[in-house]
């Protein structure tokens, strides 16, 4: 993603100013996505040992130092210097950082059911591929969510960047949904149908929202 970057964020609308700031994000925010994985990753099997409060706590907490770290860093504030958009990336990164050195350290410790352990570890193909066998499915309606969200976005952008950004900021909530479903479902105890109904009282309140909001204009 971050060597397609320059390309899909061209053909998606951006130009000049506005395509350099998004691959200055970009660039923080992709490099460092293996920090929300394996916060998400651990927060799992904490949670199969019963522990539901911990993961939860230390997303909500990453969730909040985000919104107050990532302003400081956009603009400047103190020692802290203006990065720009790239100030957003770290915003993101740097919580869920430490989000995840939190989960490492709750597994290593005694305090855990299970034990995180990295000596003498050989990988298991055969539970490698029971996990795939799961995680597949739903890694693929990620990606066909994701997929959209680009193509359609790329398809405004043909009108311009104004248009391409307002399709944009419409379509984030269905990405941040699609991302986060299946941890709401899990901590919410929906069902199959109360999940679904979720997904699609979002998609009628954009539809709702963007004709709404396009009588205005």
């Amino acid at each position: 993603m971050l060597l397609a970057a320059p390309f899909i964020f061209g053909w998606m609308g951006g130009r000049d100013r506005m395509l350099m700031d998004a691959l200055s994000y970009a660039n923080v925010a992709f490099g460092g996505a293996v920090c929300i994985t394996v916060l998400n990753l651990l927060g799992n099997a904490v949670r199969g040992t019963g522990n539901m409060s911990l993961h939860a706590g230390v997303l909500v907490g990453c969730v909040i130092a985000h919104i107050a770290l990532a302003p400081v860093l956009m603009f400047g504030y103190g020692p802290f210097p203006a990065l720009g958009p790239a100030g957003a990336g770290w915003g993101l990164v740097i919580p869920f950082g430490v989000g995840s050195l939190i989960m490492i350290f709750y597994l290593r410790s005694s305090r855990s059911i299970i034990h995180l352990n990295f000596r003498g570890q050989v990988p298991q193909w055969a539970l490698f591929a029971d996990i795939l066998k799961v995680g597949v499915p739903g890694l693929i309606n990620t990606s066909i969510t994701n997929l959209s969200v680009v193509v359609l976005t790329g398809i405004a952008g043909q009108f311009g960047p104004e248009t391409a950004i307002g399709y944009a900021m419409d379509g984030f909530d269905l990405l941040i949904l699609g991302f986060m479903l299946n941890a709401i479902s899990s901590d919410l105890h929906l069902t199959s149908v109360q999940a679904a109904s979720l997904v699609t009282a979002t998609l009628m309140g954009a539809v709702v929202g963007g004709f709404g909001f396009g009588m205005f204009l």
